[in-house]
């Protein structure tokens, strides 16, 4: 018979892993353009940004902060607009997980790749995500997510589709 102690462990490897497949779970919905699944990962208070540091002006920018409500909407217009018809493909790795009762923090870095209409796969941008979690309905959920870009200059702007 397992003690409370093996339970427990037992317990936080399983949310461990569940939490590490959200975040793949995301970058897959990204990728496959399922922009409602993706929010569906979110709980309903959730706020996304988009952040990076400026040596030449030695502080973070902040490039796009939201509430999912103004993600959803910034979905239902995105037919409206023009946008980047290359493929995107995220490559995550999970460095850090930290779970505690129903929140939870992760670490992930990651790297997007594009690949054109002619097949030209570029780098596209570098970075890594600092989230919160929350276990809701026994799933995990992004309560804030934090992208934290390497990139700086872009050739298509990630105002519109999230990275």
């Amino acid at each position: 018979m397992e003690s409370a102690t093996e339970l427990e462990s037992t317990a936080e490897l399983l949310h461990r892993e569940a939490i590490r497949q959200r975040l793949v779970d995301a970058c897959w919905q990204l990728d496959a353009r399922r922009f409602d699944d993706w929010l569906e990962g979110f709980t309903a208070d959730a706020r996304y940004e988009i952040v990076a540091h400026s040596p030449e002006i030695d502080r973070e920018m902040r490039w796009m902060s939201a509430s999912r409500a103004q993600l959803a909407q910034t979905f239902k217009e995105l037919r409206n607009h023009v946008t980047e018809d290359a493929r995107r493909a995220h490559v995550a790795m999970p460095i850090h997980v930290e779970v505690d009762g129903e929140q939870a923090r992760a670490l992930t870095r990651f790297s997007v790749f594009k690949t054109d209409q002619q097949g030209i796969t570029s780098v596209y941008a570098v970075g890594h995500y600092e989230d919160r979690l929350r276990r809701e309905e026994a799933a995990w959920r992004f309560e804030h997510r934090r992208v934290v870009l390497d990139t700086r200059m872009f050739d298509v702007f990630p105002h519109l589709v999230p990275l």
